[in-house]
């Protein structure tokens, strides 16, 4: 190589380093060269072969533009990453809170189901004691009574008052009229209405001892006491001693007492929080029997 030659190329990379730093403050001013995106535009002299950096658009008359740095296009979209692992489950919420409750069911029967037929009332509603399927006896599902009419009372029919005109007296013609005086009607009295009798009510207490019976009734058998009663008559019965275990029953007959079971009525059981009334409109026989060895009694009233 020449010493020419080096020194050729030693001014081409001297030249190109001091137009780079001379001018490369201005670089970053130009609008579409010059930039890290559109690259930078060096001039090379066609003669000299020096290369400059005039920080322009296009180059000066007798040199030959060189872009470097330009940013290529853009690539195309990378296929996307695999999913991430997942997470751990969050911690579970509170109890929410409880709902209502429901509504209360209906008593349970007291009473053993004993023999195919037997009733019972209870709380508005007769069951009766059927065969069931497979063998024995229970409760059905009981159907509602409609309560026992309660009379209303009639009312006093008030008798009217007929009210007698008084004749006007004719004056008697005279010379000299005289003029007669006009007489006072005199009132009728107004008739005070009978009250209504308002139904006496008595209480009553049955005490059944081993085979006595007090109050008027008469001993049956078994820890049984009955007592006829007259039509119109309204029975209630208010209360039994149940607390000391056992239980009773109180039924109604139809007619008077007999020792037989004919035209049984209706079945109580005593001590349940209920009570039965009964007026009839024929004689009627109440029957009470109690499971206690001990002495027991029965509460009602008539009226």
């Amino acid at each position: 190589m020449g010493l020419k030659e080096i020194i050729s190329r030693g001014r081409f990379v001297i030249g190109l380093l001091v137009g780079i730093i001379l001018t490369g403050s201005v670089a970053y001013s130009a609008n579409l060269f010059n930039t890290p995106q559109t690259g930078y535009l060096l001039c090379v002299n066609q003669k000299t072969k020096v290369v400059t950096f005039p920080s322009t658009q296009k180059c000066p008359k007798g040199t030959n533009g060189l872009i470097l740095g330009a940013q290529g296009p853009k690539g195309e979209q990378g296929l996307p990453g695999m999913n991430g692992v997942d997470g751990i489950n969050g911690l579970d919420g509170a109890d929410g809170k409880n709902g209502l409750d429901g509504k209360d069911g209906k008593d349970g029967l007291t009473p053993d189901c004993e023999r195919e037929g037997q009733t019972v009332v209870l709380s508005g509603y007769k069951y009766t004691c059927i065969t069931s399927s497979a063998g024995g006896y229970v409760w059905n599902k009981g159907v509602p009574i409609a309560p026992l009419p309660t009379p209303s009372p009639q009312p006093t029919p008030t008798p009217s008052v007929t009210v007698t005109p008084t004749p006007t007296p004719t004056p008697t013609p005279t010379p000299t009229p005289t003029p007669t005086p006009t007489p006072t009607p005199t009132p009728t009295p107004t008739p005070t209405p009978t009250p209504t009798p308002t139904p006496t009510v008595v209480s009553g207490l049955l005490q059944i001892t081993g085979d006595q019976c007090n109050g008027g009734w008469s001993y049956l058998s078994d820890q049984t006491c009955q007592k006829s009663f007259s039509a119109g008559q309204k029975f209630t019965f208010t209360g039994f001693n149940n607390a000391q275990g056992g239980n009773g029953d109180l039924r109604i007959y139809v007619g008077e007492c007999v020792n037989d079971s004919g035209n049984f009525r209706y079945t109580v059981i005593a001590g349940l929080p209920s009570f039965i009334a009964y007026s009839g409109d024929a004689n009627y026989c109440i029957r009470f029997r109690s499971q206690l060895v001990t002495t027991s009694w029965m509460s009602y009233t008539l009226g």
